[in-house]
């Protein structure tokens, strides 16, 4: 890569409003400004000169206003000093801009490469690089959203596109990565602020370094430092075909029911008009005769939520093209393109494999796009009784790509107009480039538009959406997605779970999962592939069965076989009784702080190196281990006990959740046995998990109970507490008024034969719960007395030959 547009020597500015507290200019129009917008996140942005590389803003960067602590000095004539409360940077400008970060104790946690750095390669495409270079590999890299391989990402390269791709090989990627140096102990997270397409890498050729490269810039990135940890930088971030398909789908649901399998949620995905191709907003009357009475039926008398899949375009051939047309709700066409500056027209999916047609994306920067998506959306889904649910899908917008089409950029993507994520994603106002901006932006735009349509059609319901694809900060709008069109093996398994855990790394959407049993393939999932997804998925925050097969796959599939539906069956039964910790998990570390509910070993472990690189076991919340088995044939499972936690705990025990079964950890491997009925799963003393009651036909049969199971050390003093979260589960109540419960359960033990004290805090109680007492479990097997803390009201019980307590709240 040619240095020769750095070869001009750079020069510090005068502070300007509106500018960065640290600019660097020269006579080549480069400009490299630092600004800190908090005491531990810092702005860095490289801008070319405007007159040469079309930029993502219309009128330059729009900076956010720098933290009070900041300041800037000027060591010598080639040297500066930024410092806030927690860092400093160390900024070198003879030729090359080099910045080096320090704690504000000396510790070095992030450098430029003193040889290369901020490169543009041609006229016609800008590619920044920020390598980091150490003295040897002390690194380990995170994240990147939802990207193929195992968790840890140091060494390897990712290539950063929008693609509709169906039993994909696990590549889809998200601009933000976390690295923990082993030396020093410290974690750090970079977030690139640009959607357009880039690539990501590492290489030891320059001595262990990573590089971002961005087909349109300015290269805009934040470093996140928080105190140090890995959670604190994640918070820091957070700022089918079938002629009587009506009846098909109402029996469907009964049959669940008769089967024994609860269910809450429907997808409806997309369906041919009756000509051949899937346009949406158009129902099938000939499938289905009355969406009214489906829509009624489904949701009031079965008590499911009704999801209706919806895509960001339409075909040219489709009945309402014309009138979206008319009123201007399509992305604009290049000014060269054939045509003039009508609606862009792009190819699309039609129906089936590799089908696809001629057809315009919504530009939902637009107005009458917003206007048209909120009355077609209103009058084709939601009136069929949807309470409050939409799937936005292939809204990776793989079909736009022509650089010079243009969106209107009237109404923001992100967010109202002046957003802070509005802002720092350089959305100017007025007509844009998507080669500007980046096909991504409306991803965003598409996730808004229908979070909004679908609140003002239901204020009084939660929105639920859920979308196929995400950028950062999708989660105000979009809650759930999932890893798209997996294919039916034990790879897509097995690798399944490594991308979970990248996507909590990389600040994912809430609810998070896979399809159940694989999306595409020509077979089904053998019975025992199937046991073993619903096992895993068992304890993913999204559960969903899907499948485009010509005979759907169900979790009954295999009745005929002794054993393998009750095994599924057992599976499910577990998850649903532990959704109050799912919802209390989501509330406490997802909604409040950014940590995904699935988290790797090394979350609370990472003082012991071997977790670093582990990623087919994981925790669920803080305590709980589990290790899921994703190999054929397996009847053992071998799986890691750390020892230690990043809190101090130097002799961590482990309990085996079904049988009591107590382990030290010595960290080591052991093997449990794991027949097809069984996934090895332990809990750290400390742990506590809240089971509702037993579900049969939704979620809402388990809201009058409560039992909290404990897992104080066999020896040894301990103690634990789970804060769990209630509210109605339906309304916006528990987000616009305040009306949620907060309790703190926690017990304390002396050690072996000592009593286990119980207690429940009230944080808050706006919510009227639906039970009277939360009931205390231990350990199979743990004949320990449990006594209520003084001053509580008690309750007490037989259950299966011993005595419970609980507390009356």
């Amino acid at each position: 890569m040619p240095r020769v547009f750095f070869a001009s020597s750079f020069a510090p500015t005068a502070p300007a409003a509106g500018s960065p507290v640290f600019e660097l200019r020269n006579p080549r129009g480069h400009a490299l400004g630092i600004q800190p917008i908090s005491d531990t996140v810092v702005r860095v942005v490289h801008q070319l000169p405007l007159d040469k590389f079309p930029q993502k803003t219309n009128g330059g960067i729009a900076w956010e206003p720098p933290v009070s602590s900041a300041t800037v000095a000027m060591d010598s004539t080639t040297t500066g000093t930024v410092k806030t409360a927690a860092l400093t940077i160390k900024v070198g400008f003879e030729g090359c801009p080099r910045l080096e970060w320090f704690t504000k104790d000396g510790t070095p946690f992030h450098a430029d490469s003193h040889t290369q750095n901020y490169l543009p390669t041609s006229e016609d495409e800008f590619t920044s690089t920020e390598p980091y270079v150490h003295s040897k590999r002390n690194e380990f890299v995170y994240g990147l959203g939802e990207s193929r391989g195992s968790l840890m990402k140091a060494g390897k390269k990712f290539i950063m596109e929008g693609r509709d791709a169906l039993s994909y090989d696990w590549e889809t990627l998200n601009p933000f990565y976390t690295v923990y140096n082993k030396k020093t102990n410290l974690w750090h997270g970079i977030f690139y602020n640009n959607l357009s397409d880039s690539r990501a890498e590492g290489d030891l050729l320059w001595g262990c370094f990573r590089v971002y490269k961005a087909n349109s810039g300015p290269l805009d990135y934040y470093v996140i430092l928080g105190d140090g940890t890995l959670p604190s930088v994640l918070t820091d971030l957070m700022l089918s075909a079938d002629p009587h398909a009506q009846e098909a789908i109402i029996q469907f649901l009964k049959d669940c029911r008769t089967n024994g399998f609860p269910v809450d949620g429907l997808y409806l995905s997309s369906a041919d008009e009756g000509n051949g191709d899937r346009n949406y907003f158009v129902w099938n009357r000939a499938r289905y005769p009355s969406p009214a009475d489906l829509g009624r039926i489904v949701e009031k008398e079965l008590g499911v939520q009704f999801i209706t899949n919806i895509k960001p375009w339409l075909l040219a051939g489709h009945p309402r093209y014309a009138e979206a047309l008319a009123q201007g709700a399509f992305v604009r066409a290049a000014p060269d393109a054939e045509g003039g500056t009508g609606a862009a027209s792009s190819w699309v999916w039609a129906c089936g494999f590799a089908s696809h047609k001629p057809g315009s994306y919504f530009d939902y920067s637009a107005r009458a796009a917003r206007e048209w998506w909120a009355r077609r959306s209103g009058r084709s889904c939601l009136r069929t009784g949807s309470r409050a649910c939409g799937a936005i899908d292939n809204n990776e917008m793989a079909g736009m790509m022509d650089d010079e089409e243009r969106f209107v950029g009237e109404e923001g993507l992100f967010g109202e107009k002046g957003g802070s994520m509005e802002t720092r994603m350089g959305w100017g106002g007025g007509e844009i480039r998507l080669g500007s901006v980046g096909k991504a932006v409306q991803t965003m735009g598409m996730a808004r538009a229908t979070y909004e349509t679908v609140l003002a059609a239901r204020p009084e319901h939660r929105p639920v959406i859920v979308s196929r694809s995400g950028v950062p900060g999708i989660q105000a709008y979009a809650h759930a997605t999932w890893s798209g069109d997996n294919s039916t093996t034990w790879k897509a398994l097995k690798w399944g779970t490594k991308m979970t855990l990248s996507v909590g790394m990389s600040f994912g959407p809430g609810l998070y999962g896979h399809d159940i049993g694989g999306f595409a393939g020509e077979h089904h999932p053998s019975p025992e592939l199937l046991v073993r997804w619903c096992q895993n998925g068992a304890w993913h925050s999204r559960f969903t069965v899907h499948s485009w097969k010509e005979v759907s796959t169900t979790m009954w599939m295999y009745d005929d076989i002794p054993g393998i539906s009750e095994m599924i069956r057992a599976a499910l039964a577990l998850r649903y009784r532990l959704a109050p910790t799912f919802y209390s998990l989501y509330v406490t570390d997802y909604q409040r702080h950014g940590w995904p509910i699935l988290k790797p070993l090394l979350w609370h472990h990472s003082v012991d190196p071997a977790t670093l690189q582990m990623d087919e076991e994981f925790l669920f919340g803080s305590h709980v281990l589990v290790a899921p088995v994703t190999t054929k044939g397996a009847t053992t499972r071998r799986l890691y006990l750390p020892a230690q936690t990043n809190d101090g705990d130097t002799a961590a025990q482990w309990c085996e959740l079904d049988t009591g079964v107590w382990h030290a950890g010595k960290a080591g491997f052991i093997e449990l046995d794991a027949p097809l009925e069984r996934t090895p799963t332990l809990v750290r003393a400390g742990g506590v998990l809240v089971l509702g009651g037993a579900c049969t036909r939704n979620i809402y049969d388990g809201v009058a109970s409560r039992t909290a199971l404990l897992f104080p050390a066999p020896s040894g003093a301990s103690r634990g507490s789970f804060t769990l979260v209630e509210d109605d589960g339906v309304s916006n109540d528990h987000t616009g008024k305040g009306v949620y419960t907060e309790l703190v359960l926690s017990f304390s033990a002396a050690g072996a034969g000592a009593e286990v004290i119980v207690d429940c805090e009230v944080v808050t109680a706006a919510y009227k719960l639906p039970y009277e007492v939360i009931w205390f479990e231990l350990p199979v097997g743990d004949a320990r007395r449990v006594v209520v803390k003084g001053g509580k009201t008690e309750r007490r019980r037989q259950s299966g030959g011993r005595e419970e307590v609980g507390i009356v709240v």
